[in-house]
């Protein structure tokens, strides 16, 4: 029985994931938003709130080494198989500006939590500083997506 269950949750869960990103697409297509925006915002974040909750319930019960397996683990998973798979499927095409600006963030975010993670506990001023890094580099990443938007619409 629990076999069934598993597949129905499995296919309910893919489903869900292609509702969701068709309605993010419709979305910043009604708003005109760039798609990039779209991803950087409402897909990771909708598709990590699952994973932020059992981080957080793990963490208020005491189990705080579930909280750090599950992000070390999904960051696993997002990176390679995620994108293996994808690009098994169909070749994935990164922009110059992506691996420019996308890529460096990437690689200081792991050293950061790295160099965080060393002593084996993760403070609450290191947390501020990692949210404030995130709020930063989205805030970077919009506004440079909303300028090239703006620099092509003033070049048609």
């Amino acid at each position: 029985m629990e076999y069934i269950f598993l597949l129905l949750g499995l296919f309910l869960l893919i489903k869900g994931a292609d509702v969701f990103v068709d309605g993010a697409a419709s979305v910043a297509a009604k708003f005109k938003v760039p798609s990039l925006i779209i991803g950087l915002t409402v897909v990771s974040f909708g598709t990590s709130a699952p994973e932020a909750a059992i981080s957080i319930s793990a963490s208020l019960s005491g189990s705080n080494s579930i909280s750090l397996g599950n992000i070390i683990g999904s960051n696993f998973f997002n990176l390679l198989m995620v994108i293996g798979i994808t690009a098994l499927v169909t070749p994935l095409k990164a922009d110059d500006e992506v691996i420019r600006r996308d890529m460096p963030a990437v690689i200081l975010a792991t050293g950061g939590l790295t160099i965080i993670i060393l002593d084996g506990i993760i403070m609450r001023y290191e947390a501020i500083i990692l949210l404030a890094a995130l709020g930063i580099y989205l805030f970077a990443v919009i506004k440079n997506v909303l300028a090239s938007a703006t620099e092509d619409a003033g070049r048609k």
